[in-house]
């Protein structure tokens, strides 16, 4: 599992994937931008997006560009969603 990102719970979940003996399964990247985080959406068939408060997501958007399929938190106040045609470039979870 490739992770792309950072913000304030990195740490935390760097504890989480040690304490369940996972560092070998899963990667942190931190943030990536250029060459390197399009080699990542290259590399990724999937693309989870978790937040249930997102407005039009560039994130989200990147990834179907580069044929990803898209699995999207879905509520009132992501505009995200909108994006997910279910069952053919994504879903959307609650």
């Amino acid at each position: 599992l490739l992770m792309v990102g950072g913000g304030i719970l990195k740490d935390k979940l760097k504890e989480k994937i040690a304490s369940h003996g996972l560092k070998n399964a899963i990667i942190l990247t931190g943030y990536l931008r250029g060459k390197d985080l399009l080699c990542a959406y290259l590399e990724a068939d999937i693309l989870i997006l978790p937040s249930f408060y997102e407005l039009q997501s560039i994130v989200a958007l990147e990834a179907m560009a580069t044929r990803n399929a898209i699995l999207i938190g879905k509520s009132r106040e992501n505009a995200a969603q909108e994006l997910v045609k279910e069952g053919v470039n994504g879903y959307t979870f609650n």
